[in-house]
């Protein structure tokens, strides 16, 4: 690869790449029960205040567990990495991250 990672690097990155997967899952999933949870107590006639501050409190530190999980794995990354392997790998992911963008926008433009 580009980033000249040895089999150990890999290896653990690898590792590192599955914990984050799955323990994302599981907040990704959460989110969505709270998120649909939300939108059953608006629906209801008679809406509970308490109950929809609680649930989007539960929401906001879900949100904030992702956050951490996200930064704890570029923490874990760039102790793995050299200091140039983690630039490359920043630069590399930034060239995706604007092109992802630019997809979107172009989506966006086609639907009008």
């Amino acid at each position: 690869e580009e980033l000249g990672i040895t089999a150990e690097q890999e290896a653990k990155l690898k590792a590192q790449r599955e914990e984050f997967r799955d323990k994302n899952k599981k907040l990704m999933e959460k989110m969505l029960s709270k998120r649909k949870e939300l939108k059953q107590e608006l629906e209801k006639p008679n809406i509970n205040r308490a109950k929809v501050d609680k649930i989007i409190a539960d929401i906001k530190n879900l949100t904030g567990e992702k956050l951490r999980s996200r930064v704890h794995k570029i923490i874990s990354m760039k102790n793995v990495l050299t200091q140039e392997q983690f630039e490359k790998l920043q630069k590399k992911m930034e060239e995706k991250r604007q092109a992802k963008t630019k997809r979107s926008r172009n989506k966006r433009w086609f639907r009008r």
